[in-house]
């Protein structure tokens, strides 16, 4: 990433110069990194999520007007809009009412144009029909009341924290993460949904794969080989938990008959 900068910056400062060669080098890093931390550890289904994600919407809505009934269906709101388009944090969090999130043909739609993604590809999508009323009772509803605690300041985010001020990637992350961790007993971090979204692609419908990049707003369908491997490997290492579940249940139903027999 940091090569990747220097190339751009490069390039803007020099535009006649011919970068070829630094735009080789950055595609092999590209085929040679390896990520920082083992996404494999920390990955659900994303039905799994969007089911999440739902669940805490339902539960906000049960909570009438209680204080946490806002937040609970933010942060669901959150998950499951990532669940459904996986896209990345910046664009989560500067999403607008009107602008990025917009209602066309009995649903809603994300869209960001080149200027606003990283990989300066417009992105399109639409939101699940599921979702609409979720979002128009946070609309309508809990985000006024968020907005009700702070100063009195107009903002046309949709994201809103519990001092009714703009909510910033930090916190956004940080409540993805918890609501993760309490459900599953391990965190999903916001750029890992579009692995396991990818990923779950590839589980649930492996003869679509090549939409993948459509799904991830990818140029290249170079990425999507990437997520056969991830797929294989989480696919391997579940078969290795079930093994040594079915062990370890067949150890227990030993010790309890070595017990009974005795007594």
């Amino acid at each position: 990433m940091m090569v990747q900068g220097f190339a751009r910056m490069l390039a803007v400062m020099a535009p006649d110069h011919d970068w070829v060669w630094l735009g080789n080098v950055v595609t092999h890093l590209k085929t040679v990194a390896r990520a920082e931390r083992d996404k494999r550890g920390h990955m659900v289904d994303a039905r799994q999520l969007l089911a999440l994600g739902i669940g805490l919407m339902d539960q906000g809505l049960e909570m009438g007007d209680r204080y946490h009934a806002a937040t609970c269906m933010r942060d669901g709101l959150l998950i499951a809009i990532l669940a459904s388009c996986p896209v990345r944090i910046a664009n989560l969090t500067a999403i607008e009412i009107g602008k990025q999130l917009w209602y066309d043909n009995d649903c809603y739609r994300l869209t960001f144009t080149e200027e606003e993604t990283k990989n300066a590809y417009a992105y399109e999508a639409d939101l699940s029909p599921v979702l609409s009323q979720y979002i128009d009772t946070y609309l309508r509803d809990h985000r006024r009341r968020l907005l009700a605690r702070g100063k009195g300041t107009k903002t046309d985010r949709l994201w809103i924290d519990r001092w009714g001020g703009v909510m910033g990637d930090g916190p956004i992350r940080a409540q993805i993460k918890k609501r993760t961790c309490d459900a599953f007993g391990r965190h999903v971090w916001p750029h890992l949904f579009r692995s396991i979204a990818a990923t779950s692609f590839v589980d649930h419908d492996p003869d679509k794969v090549m939409l993948v990049p459509d799904l991830l707003g990818h140029a290249s369908t170079q990425t999507a080989a990437k997520y056969y491997i991830l797929a294989d490997a989480s696919r391997a290492h579940d078969a290795v938990q079930s093994a040594l579940e079915i062990r370890r249940m067949a150890a227990v139903a030993r010790l309890k008959g070595a017990k009974g027999a005795r007594s």
